[in-house]
């Protein structure tokens, strides 16, 4: 799903899938503007979702905090194994 210009309302969407999500293993959501709320959404899910294993939010404009929440997310998460957050 990289370059496809998901932002917020999108990434709140992709939330809700992984949320439910039983056989996605790899999500590339690189190269979007999910920019803080965004991020947030996303990885919220992560917390309960315990079958993705790599995650790339490259280019996604996430901010500090944004990435403050993927570090409490993966406090709880023990599936993900590759995390992509270049250049935000």
């Amino acid at each position: 799903l990289c370059w496809n210009n998901i932002h917020k309302e999108g990434a709140t969407a992709l939330g809700a899938a992984l949320r439910a999500n039983q056989s996605l293993l790899t999500l590339n959501i690189s190269w979007n503007g999910l920019e803080a709320d965004g991020t947030v959404e996303l990885v919220s899910a992560l917390i309960a979702n315990q079958t993705l294993r790599k995650l790339n939010l490259s280019h996604t404009r996430a901010t500090t905090g944004a990435c403050l929440v993927v570090v409490e997310a993966l406090r709880v998460n023990t599936a993900l194994q590759e995390l992509f957050l270049e250049q935000n």
